[in-house]
């Protein structure tokens, strides 16, 4: 994945940070970057992971990363990473927190969503 394969979209409560393709070791730094960049961390964040085909260990600890920073700003943060697709296979057998998890964008964006 590219650095134009990471699109961080302003929505209503925080930010969308949607991921294409393979999130592996030699693009995690990359992504990392342009997320942190365009996004705060006491703002929601949304990573939309509906389109990425591959998400290795690295991409997980990016994943990681990303809602430590988000939680520790005391904003909401979650992961779209829909049922039977090979993201949510790996966030599952490294037991990432369910509670973080979303199958669909709007139920994502519904939870970040101002009240």
């Amino acid at each position: 994945m590219t650095e134009g394969q990471t699109a961080v979209l302003a929505v209503p409560g925080g930010y969308v940070a949607r991921l294409d393709g393979d999130v592996d070791r030699a693009v995690v730094d990359a992504v990392e970057d342009e997320i942190v960049r365009r996004t705060t961390p006491t703002a929601g964040l949304v990573v939309d992971l509906g389109a990425v085909s591959f998400l290795d260990s690295a991409g997980v600890s990016l994943l990681d990363r990303l809602v430590r920073r988000h939680e520790q700003g005391g904003a909401a943060v979650l992961i779209v990473a829909p049922e039977g697709g090979s993201p949510r296979f790996s966030l599952r057998v490294c037991g990432f927190r369910p509670d973080l998890l979303a199958n669909a964008l709007p139920e994502a964006l519904a939870a970040i969503a101002p009240r």
